[in-house]
């Protein structure tokens, strides 16, 4: 070999050295999630390490390094199991190093802890629905007593609980109460160690003694947001000093997570700052926790209204439900409702002028939808408006639980495209927030970034976007594709109105059978050759509005001075929509509205009414809001709501 190549060897040498031994590529040891055990043996997840080059099979190599001495059984495995737990009255750390090679290469250790929870005795766990659902939040249940010690608590009916959560009960419970605790997050771990979902506990009378101390010692013991308590909810529980416990509570949350108490009572005394109240006037002991049972029915509402113009509470708030995302303002006391004795299916306030709080709609995301991939067109990614709302907060992260970069700020929904967007796979949602601080938000979406072009390119150039339309509106579509294209849908709101075989790709939407909202179009094109490509667009439907403003007022009089209320009612129709009709909705003090009045559009002179509800009680306070529907029923604008 001629002298002139050695150099080139060498070089060639040292840069295979230099790649094969970089930190960069060295394996990577991942030695999984922290783990709590008590007496059964527990097995470890080294199973995400790898090695960047590909070019050997990993060895694993697993060690204790701190803690009371543990038996490892196949250690040179992915997944070594490790036994040997024993518990004692605290609570014990133990550490293990995972480090892997391959190819005569060893990266940097990972580590992992193993916590050993204390001496709990005998496991009371009853998990009443199996088996885990590691998709679904799970709810820890606690029955009454004698004021320290009782047994478990199972919702017989309706069967909707146990399909929306994992139920868990105990057997009977007893001071210390952090036993309970201790056995549930052992158990969570074992079933579910990359844990995502919330954490409710329900406490009925003495049952409301374990249900928020667990929470406390859960957060503050163990601060793990995968089994953090994110909800305390109580039925008449008297026993301890509760408006302690829930102001600790709140003054914990794990993660960020929301965490947060509502308290049903039978009698005021058991009011708790911090929390939302419901109270049920001459209700009995047990009428609290079987409302809040039948609650996940929503046959149980008035019109199966369940988020009842803002003034909620059961299943609707619970972590089965819509606005399981929610988080209370708890720096005041804002939200306080009670149910009608003469009609127990109602919530109403308990007193406006003092709790005038409306809890605000649970998020409804338009626009990308979960796991879609995204091209250098962007995205567009917006919500329904929510009720009571007045900020909507777009956010980015880099997954679920770390929702942290704020894209917008702004008084209505988001109405732009995004077309940068921070990681390959970016999850999106927004977050609503009401004048008093109560936010909730969406579950978030994934959506994925390609450097491709996705073929067959598409846009619509009709209606603009972020336009306000009204009446027939033409929806076109701009299609370029190297094959031939088979189909076009179009699409609002996800629900398709028109399908187009051929150029040029248009429809006409009817938006009068549409409420003044923003809407999303989506028009899909497909070829023959099996791709496809979606476009959107957002628009505001505004073919009518409507406009209240409630006064009270007291009728002049010798004797009897009669309250009443004076409505002033406006409208602007620029949809040109004919024989519209205006009801008249009353709720009194904040309960589902029933209509009072109708009025024709030929009634109102100047584009205004006024309208006069006589007599009204005194003391009562009542909310008003005005709705126009077409000649079919169809509702095609609300008013605000007006509480006097």
């Amino acid at each position: 070999m001629k002298k002139k190549y050695f150099p080139l060897i060498l070089l060639f040498i040292s840069a295979l050295f230099c790649l094969l031994y970089s930190d960069e590529t060295l394996p990577v040891a991942h030695a999984g999630l922290s783990r709590y055990a008590a007496g059964e043996p527990i097995v470890l997840d080294g199973s995400k390490s790898n090695d960047p080059t590909g070019i050997g099979d990993l060895i694993f190599l697993w060690s204790q390094v701190s803690g009371p001495a543990l038996f490892i059984e196949n250690g040179s495995s992915a997944t070594p199991t490790i036994s040997g737990f024993v518990q004692a009255s605290e609570v014990q750390e133990c550490v293990f190093k995972l480090i892997v090679s391959s190819a005569g290469r060893t990266g940097p250790a990972d580590y992992v802890n193993i916590f050993i929870v204390p001496d709990f005795g005998e496991d009371k766990l009853d998990h009443v629905n199996p088996p885990f659902d590691a998709d679904k939040p799970t709810i820890f249940s606690f029955g009454g007593g004698n004021c320290i010690s009782g047994g478990g608590m199972i919702f017989p009916e309706p069967k909707d609980w146990f399909y929306e959560a994992n139920f868990i009960t105990v057997n009977g419970y007893d001071v210390p109460y952090g036993r309970s605790g201790d056995m549930l997050i052992v158990y969570l771990s074992r079933m579910a160690p990359g844990y995502k979902q919330p954490i409710q506990t329900l406490g009925f009378s003495t049952g409301g003694n374990p249900a928020i101390i667990i929470a406390n010692y859960l957060n503050q013991t163990y601060k793990d947001p995968r089994y953090a308590v994110n909800r305390v909810s109580l039925f008449d529980a008297p026993c301890i000093d509760f408006p302690a416990q829930v102001a600790d509570f709140n003054a914990h949350p794990v993660g960020g997570e929301p965490a947060w108490v509502d308290n049903y009572m039978v009698f005021d005394d058991l009011f708790i700052p911090g929390a939302l109240n419901v109270i049920f006037p001459g209700g009995t002991h047990s009428t609290p926790v079987n409302w809040y049972t039948d609650s996940a029915s929503p046959g149980s509402f008035p019109d199966e209204d369940v988020f009842n113009n803002g003034v909620t509470a059961g299943a609707y708030l619970s972590v089965t439900g819509a606005a399981k995302n929610m988080q209370l303002a708890v720096a005041g006391t804002y939200y306080y409702f009670r149910r009608k004795v003469s009609s127990p299916d109602y919530l109403e306030f308990y007193d406006a002028s003092v709790y005038p709080g409306r809890l605000p709609e649970a998020v409804t995301l338009m626009g990308a939808e979960d796991q879609e991939w995204v091209d250098e067109t962007g995205a567009l990614l917006t919500c329904r408006k929510s009720a009571n709302a007045v900020g909507y907060r777009l956010l980015f992260g880099e997954d679920p639980g770390h929702m942290e970069q704020i894209v917008s700020d702004t008084p209505a929904p988001p109405m732009k495209i995004i077309k940068t967007l921070p990681h390959e796979k970016t999850y999106w949602t927004i977050k609503v927030r009401d004048r008093f601080g109560t936010t909730v938000f969406a579950d978030p979406r994934c959506i994925h970034t390609t450097a491709q072009k996705i073929s067959p390119s598409i846009s619509i150039t009709a209606p603009d976007f972020g336009a306000t339309v009204m009446g027939q509106v033409e929806i076109r579509a701009a299609i370029q594709d190297d094959s031939e294209i088979s189909r076009v849908n179009f699409y609002v709101d996800g629900s398709l109105i028109h399908q187009a075989d051929r150029a040029p790709y248009m429809c006409t939407w009817d938006t009068t059978s549409y409420l003044n909202d923003n809407h999303v179009l989506k028009v899909t094109a497909y070829d023959t050759g099996g791709s496809y490509k979606s476009a959107r667009h957002a628009v505001k439907v505004l073919n009518l509005s409507v406009t209240l403003s409630a006064s009270r007022g007291i009728e002049k009089g010798w004797i009897l001075r009669a309250h009443y209320a004076r409505l002033d009612i406006s409208f602007e129709n620029p949809g040109k929509i004919k024989d519209v009709k205006y009801i008249i909705y009353r709720g009194e003090n904040g309960r589902v509205f029933r209509p009072i009045g109708e009025i024709g559009d030929s009634q109102f002179g100047g584009g205004a009414y006024t309208y006069f509800d006589k007599p009204l009680e005194r003391d009562k306070p009542y909310s008003y809001q005005v709705t126009a529907v077409d000649t079919v029923g169809r509702v095609l604008a609300l008013s605000d709501i007006c509480d006097i």
